[in-house]
């Protein structure tokens, strides 16, 4: 079984500035990305009710889940990722990526 992954706008924005700016971290997130899409595992944490991060070195991505289908909401180093507003903004996001989807 392979996961469907959906990606809002911001998580796109920050992978395209990573594949300039910093190659080497955009490989080793975009190769997590693959093993989790491929066999639903990874560094995985709930960090809140549906809310759940996959860790990939100093990056953080933020995600939701509904059967295969996998919501990522945001991609944020590790220094901001466990922001109570950071935590808040990931849940409205998943909430609007999921009812759109």
């Amino acid at each position: 079984m392979r996961l469907k992954l959906h990606f809002h706008r911001d998580v796109e924005k920050v992978l395209s500035e990573l594949a300039e700016r910093s190659p080497r971290d955009y490989r080793i997130i975009k190769r997590k990305l693959k093993l989790f899409a491929e066999t639903g595992r990874g560094n995985i944490k709930r960090v809140a009710p549906g809310l759940y991060r996959l860790k990939s070195g100093d990056w953080r991505a933020y995600f939701g889940r509904s059967g295969d289908d996998v919501f990522f909401t945001d991609l944020v180093l590790r220094r901001v990722a466990y922001r109570h507003d950071m935590i808040e903004r990931a849940l409205r996001r998943l909430e609007a990526m999921h009812g759109a989807g």
